[in-house]
């Protein structure tokens, strides 16, 4: 019993017992940085093992956290490192690359045959014909919709845009949508959403089933991918809350009361720009923008924290406020500047990702970006 507790608690105790040993020497440049960190993570430790909500963090304090964690980016882990071209859920990688190629006007056609294995039992192909018959017209692959006494039959391709809801797609998928079928001359369904503004832009034309169908039937939704979206919106939220308090909490041990006040703005005042840059860019808010907002919080409030603890300096050393903080904005804007260039250096090659690799996962990237810009400008003005 005693192992047990002690491989459990160990990590969480070891964190207490290093930030309260290393308090008093936290004039030692070298020594802060680590004193910061176990302290953050002690915060969590606790916290941990208050909640009562998920047993595996309160038995398993700050280490409990890592199995959430894996969990919440495990598909986005077998998406890119497991899942194989050929898999699909429901697309496989090798179907949505076609897709983006054409619609990039691309040359989608690969040589040197294929990987697929073409002779395994369900495989589907097509064979040459010894008498080939001539090719049909395309535009006779339409049936006719509604009887003698309907007053307005349509004439509808039997190739359309299948039911997706704008809840799981952005506004410019949407656009993209209904332009194809105006350009192919068939029709947009709009899955169990009402019309949007969106669909109506390109005037291709629209179905909406669930307004027309017949008597004892109805639509149910097996999917709701908004939800999902909206969850990880949600998560956001509560990581920016929790995160401000710890902020706040060991920035009143460091720094103490009104630094604290100050670097605890950083975050929610950062991801609110973010939020503005991204509708002013039209970055829609989805899965992978989330997911871009969630990996920058950890990376926001250095730029305010060294701010901050320079402008304490320059006041203790007996200079007035205005002149305090010119010096630190003329001190500090070209080393922040650099290192915050390094990062969105780093970031870059995911946002400028080509194919459908980027039209996936470019907007982690420049969600971040946008984060590190928007934490160093909201430094060397607000903050300050």
């Amino acid at each position: 019993m005693s192992l047990s507790l002690l491989s459990r608690y160990a990590f969480f105790a070891a964190c207490v017992l290093f930030t309260l040993a290393s308090l008093p020497f936290t004039h030692h440049e070298w020594l802060w940085p680590f004193t910061l960190t176990t302290g953050i993570l002690s915060l969590i430790g606790v916290f941990d093992l208050l909640q009562q909500r998920h047993a595996v963090r309160r038995n398993y304090p700050i280490l409990g956290n890592i199995r959430y964690l894996v969990e919440a980016i495990r598909p986005e882990i077998r998406q890119y490192l497991l899942e194989s071209d050929s898999d699909a859920l429901p697309f496989s990688r090798a179907q949505r690359s076609l897709v983006y190629a054409r619609a990039k006007n691309e040359a989608s056609d690969k040589p040197f045959g294929t990987l697929i294995d073409v002779y395994e039992s369900g495989f589907e192909f097509i064979g040459h014909s010894m008498r080939p018959a001539p090719l049909a017209d395309p535009s006779s692959f339409r049936v006719i919709v509604g009887g003698p006494q309907c007053s307005q039959p349509y004439s509808a391709s039997i190739f359309n845009i299948s039911a997706m809801s704008f809840g799981s797609l952005s506004a410019n998928a949407i656009r993209a949508l209904n332009q194809g079928a105006k350009l192919g001359n068939f029709h947009h369904d709009t899955g169990e959403g009402s019309i949007s503004p969106y669909h109506r832009e390109h005037g291709g034309d629209l179905v909406d089933y669930e307004a027309s169908l017949s008597d004892g039937l109805d639509l149910r939704v097996v999917l709701d991918q908004s939800q999902y979206v909206q969850q990880r919106l949600n998560g956001v939220i509560g990581n920016l809350i929790f995160g401000s308090l710890l902020v706040v909490a060991v920035s009143l041990l460091v720094l103490g009361a009104k630094s604290a006040l100050l670097v605890g703005m950083a975050l929610p005042l950062t991801t609110l720009m973010v939020f503005g840059w991204m509708n002013v860019l039209g970055v829609p808010l989805h899965q992978m923008s989330v997911t871009g907002i969630i990996i920058a919080l950890g990376l926001l409030i250095d730029n305010a924290i060294v701010v901050v603890d320079e402008v304490q300096g320059r006041l203790r050393s007996g200079l007035p406020p205005t002149e305090a903080v010119g010096k630190t904005v003329s001190h500090l804007l070209v080393p922040l500047l650099a290192s915050t260039l390094t990062t969105v250096l780093a970031f870059v090659p995911i946002a400028t990702s080509p194919g459908g690799t980027g039209e996936f996962i470019g907007t982690i990237g420049l969600t971040v970006i946008l984060a590190l810009i928007s934490s160093l400008a909201l430094s060397l003005t607000v903050i300050t």
